[in-house]
């Protein structure tokens, strides 16, 4: 299964699944999942929106929201970043702060 992508196969059963929420074989239901992954999807780009307004900290905190729901790789991709980020000394250049 990819990455934020349907399941192809039920882990259950190993049906094939596509974008059903239930399972035709077994009867798993993967709304709840399928859910949170909309839910992690969204959540990701509004972190990415906050990182562009240089709302930081408000971005690490909704990027951090996103990978507790979902694997996300965008939403860990930008919690790694923005960890690393505050973890560097900041400098400071004559125009003021240099990220």
């Amino acid at each position: 299964m990819a990455a934020m992508e349907p399941a192809q196969r039920c882990p259950a059963c190993r049906a094939r699944l596509g974008t059903a929420a239930v399972c035709s074989r077994c009867g798993s239901d993967f709304s709840i999942a399928r859910r949170a992954e909309r839910q992690a999807r969204a959540l990701a780009g509004i972190a990415v929106q906050q990182l562009v307004l240089g709302q930081t900290e408000q971005a690490a905190a909704t990027a951090d929201a996103a990978c507790a729901l979902a694997h996300s790789p965008l939403a860990q991709a930008l919690s790694q970043m923005l960890r690393q980020r505050s973890s560097q000394p900041q400098r400071v250049t004559g125009s003021g702060l240099e990220i």
